[in-house]
């Protein structure tokens, strides 16, 4: 099922007619999985079986408390090290540029990700960069490998179920890379 806010109201007419997880596989998406779907359900185990997919990486508890120490209140690190990965790119390949115009910083960007030197941080990517070695950037989501015309080849993505409580139960997360 795909959808957003919606999507407790669907699942609970669902269950009206008897369309459940106990009886039907249920799969939600990045939309609707988490766990602002399941404090709308009060009886315990409503959603247990129901899965769901999310792009997302194992986070080590490195990146983890670096994102913390950023904002003590963060609880839910959905895209953090996508987004993370996506801004590292850009400032590597504006310095492979040796400029900020974006046609310039564009064109530097699937070299970043690929056929180099593997390294996994801004600072030794940068110092890599900076003695003319071409670099593989590889960060906390993971490798990024862009094909030819500048898309994804590789992604990382968590399939997700929920416990008693109707959460996510990190228990039961499973991560996978898929690649083309």
């Amino acid at each position: 099922m795909i959808g957003f806010d919606e999507s407790s109201r669907i699942l609970s007419s669902l269950f009206e007619q008897g369309f459940t997880p106990d009886q039907k596989k249920i799969y939600l998406v990045d939309g609707n999985i988490g766990n602002a779907l399941g404090e709308d359900f009060t009886e315990p185990g409503t959603l247990v079986g129901i899965k769901g997919t999310l792009p997302s990486a194992e986070l080590t508890d490195d990146f983890r408390s670096r994102l913390l120490a950023t904002d003590p209140s963060l609880v839910d690190f959905s895209y953090s090290a996508e987004t993370y990965d996506a801004v590292v790119i850009m400032a590597l390949a504006a310095i492979a540029a040796d400029t900020d115009d974006p046609a310039a910083v564009a064109a530097q960007i699937n070299g970043i990700t690929r056929d180099g030197e593997a390294c996994e941080t801004f600072a030794d990517c940068a110092a890599l960069l900076a003695d003319g070695t071409d670099i593989d950037y590889n960060g906390p989501s993971g490798p990024q490998e862009f094909s030819q015309p500048g898309e994804p080849t590789a992604a990382s993505f968590a399939i997700m179920s929920y416990g008693d409580d109707n959460q996510i139960d990190e228990s039961l997360t499973e991560f996978r890379q898929a690649s083309l």
